[in-house]
C-alpha cells in the first residue's frame, strides 16, 4: 500500500496539482476574485467612492467563498454569516463541502433534490466497497501469472511468489526448481522468467510488471474518488440544508 500511495504521489504529482486546482475553482469559480486580488495588491482601486463600495462588498462577499467554502448570493448575506460566525451561532463545521449545491440563505424545495443527492452519494460509495471486495489479489512489484488451470502464481523482477501456499522462490530456488521433474510446469513456467537470460522474455516481464502497477494505481485512485465522491455528495449537502435552513431563519428574525 505505501509503494501504491508512493506511485500516485511521485507519477502522477501533475494531476495532484490539476486536482488542487479544480477545487480552488470549485469553492471560488469566478476569475474575478483572483483579478481584484492582483489589483488590490498593486493598490489599483476606483477613484469613484460608490464603485469603490460595491467592489468591497462582492470582494468580501467572494472572499467569504474562498475561506470558508460558503457561497452567499449577497453582500448582505456574506455579513450576516460573517456575524453569525462571530458570535458562535454557527460553527465553521457546517460549511464544510456546501459552495457546489448553491448560495445559502435561499428558500428552496429541496426534499426530492436531497433524495437524488444522498441515492447518488451511496451509490458511490457502494461502487467503491464492489469493487474492493471484487478486486483481484495484486501483490506490489509483481504481475500475476494465470494458468489455464485457473491458478495464480506472482512474478517479480527476482522472485516467484506462491500466494496459495504463502512461499516465496528466488533465482536459486527456481534453478532448483526448473531441474526438478515432478515439479509443476506452471511454476516452472514463472521460474523460467527470473532465470532466463533472454533479453525479451526479460523485456516482457518488466513490461507486464509496469503495467500491472499502473492498473493498480488506476484502480487505486478510482476507489478513492468513489469513496471522496460520495462522502462529499452526503456530507455537502447534508451541511448545505442545514446552513441554508439555519441563514434563513437568521434572516427572519432581521
Amino acid at each position: 500500500m505505501n509503494d501504491l500511495i508512493s506511485g500516485v504521489t511521485g507519477e502522477y504529482k501533475t494531476y495532484f496539482i490539476i486536482f488542487c486546482l479544480v477545487i480552488i475553482f470549485l469553492r471560488q469559480p469566478s476569475i474575478s476574485f483572483f483579478t481584484g486580488l492582483i489589483l488590490r495588491l498593486f493598490r489599483i482601486n476606483y477613484t469613484d467612492k460608490q464603485y469603490e463600495e460595491h467592489d468591497n462588498k462582492i470582494y468580501n462577499q467572494q472572499l467569504l467563498r474562498l475561506k470558508r467554502g460558503v457561497k452567499t448570493s449577497s453582500a448582505e448575506d456574506a455579513k450576516l454569516i460573517s456575524d453569525a460566525l462571530s458570535d458562535g451561532v454557527i460553527e465553521r463545521s457546517m460549511f464544510r463541502f456546501t459552495s457546489f449545491f448553491g448560495p445559502v440563505g435561499v428558500r428552496r424545495t429541496i426534499r426530492l433534490q436531497n433524495i437524488f443527492v444522498i441515492v447518488i452519494g451511496v451509490l458511490f460509495i457502494a461502487s467503491a466497497l464492489t469493487i474492493i471486495y471484487d478486486k483481484p489479489y495484486m501483490k506490489s512489484g509483481y504481475v500475476t501469472y494465470n494458468s489455464d488451470s485457473g491458478e495464480k502464481l506472482y512474478i517479480s523482477k527476482h522472485r516467484v511468489y506462491d500466494q496459495k501456499n504463502n512461499v516465496s522462490y528466488n533465482k536459486s530456488d527456481c534453478v532448483r526448481i526448473s531441474e526438478i521433474y515432478e515439479t509443476s510446469q506452471q511454476l516452472k513456467d514463472t521460474c523460467n522468467y527470473i532465470i532466463t537470460t533472454d533479453p525479451d522474455l526479460r523485456s516482457e516481464l518488466y513490461s507486464a510488471i509496469e503495467s500491472e502497477k499502473q492498473a493498480n494505481i488506476i484502480l487505486f485512485i478510482l476507489v478513492l474518488s468513489l469513496l471522496g465522491g460520495g462522502y462529499w455528495l452526503i456530507v455537502g449537502f447534508n451541511n448545505y440544508i442545514k446552513i441554508n435552513k439555519l441563514v434563513c431563519d437568521l434572516k427572519k428574525m432581521k
